[in-house]
């Protein structure tokens, strides 16, 4: 098995077409089928499922693929250092909205100052997709609340805690009823944020009614919507401590509260250079106060 024998199978993966992964290869169709024959012998495993003339990535092959990219990754960041002589690395973080709007800001000044020659990207998106950008290996670390993944080295940060945020003149109480809060408008982000997957499970114990959720894409507009009395905004208790000219209250539904606990994220058994390692020591630090 050499490198040859995983970049086929990755482009294999890609166009899950053999003809067209020999195109792009410059090679045979043959001679693209042998090499994932050999790697099917090599990890005495099917790697697709054949069903008529379309493949599909088995579950060895997804996991497969993951290390070939690993692999591939590491790869070409070695040639980049020790062949190309590359003096400053590089770092690729992406984070969710919630972090971005708290602790990322502080989080880049830092970084910047201690490795002011680092190439240092952000990103911003929703947790899952955060996952998937790391799994591709488009980039280094991702701070998340979502820890599901046993490809992922895991490092805790802090924790934050969802709140029910709303205006005087909706709701001047700071104590709600399960039963009063069923018949009030709850304007949460949409599906596949990261808050909303802490509240889920939660909605369905209180038989929250769907039609009473108003999804909303951004904080900001959430809270905009508050504020003119639209309903009950669940929302971080760090963002809303950012907001602090709002005229906006917190209100208590019982005892249960909704936690989300945020980690480092990085792909699991990954070498990780000097300066990545100094950016994930600098994130650890800032993070313990919080």
């Amino acid at each position: 098995m050499t490198f040859r024998h995983l970049e086929i199978f990755l482009i294999v993966c890609r166009t899950l077409s053999m003809t067209r992964a020999a195109e792009i290869m410059h090679m045979s169709q043959p001679a693209v089928s042998k090499a994932i024959r050999e790697l099917e012998e090599f990890y005495h495993a099917a790697l697709f499922e054949r069903i008529g003339k379309t493949l599909r990535l088995s579950e060895a092959g997804m996991t497969l693929k993951q290390y070939a990219d690993t692999i591939l990754s590491q790869y070409q960041e070695s040639v980049s250092f020790l062949r190309e002589g590359t003096t400053s690395g590089a770092c690729r973080i992406c984070t969710t909205e919630t972090v971005a709007q708290t602790v990322l800001p502080q989080l880049y000044q830092k970084i910047r100052s201690e490795l002011p020659s680092l190439y240092l990207a952000i990103g911003v998106c929703h947790a899952k997709d955060a996952e998937e950008k790391l799994r591709r290996h488009d980039c280094d670390l991702i701070i998340s609340d979502r820890q599901e993944d046993t490809f992922f080295e895991v490092i805790p940060l802090y924790k934050d805690t969802l709140v029910l945020a709303v205006s005087d003149r909706l709701f001047p109480q700071s104590h709600i009823m399960k039963e009063d809060l069923r018949k009030q408008n709850l304007l949460v982000r949409e599906k596949g944020s990261g808050s909303r997957d802490v509240m889920e499970a939660w909605l369905n114990r209180i038989s929250f009614p769907a039609s009473h959720l108003f999804e909303f894409s951004s904080y900001e507009a959430m809270l905009e919507m508050a504020e003119a009395g639209a309903g009950i905004a669940v929302i971080p208790h760090s963002i809303l401590q950012k907001q602090k000219k709002r005229s906006l209250h917190t209100v208590a539904v019982g005892s249960e509260p909704l936690i989300r606990r945020f980690s480092l994220m990085y792909v699991k058994g990954r070498y990780l250079h000097a300066d990545i390692r100094t950016c994930v020591d600098i994130i650890q630090k800032m993070t313990k106060s919080i």
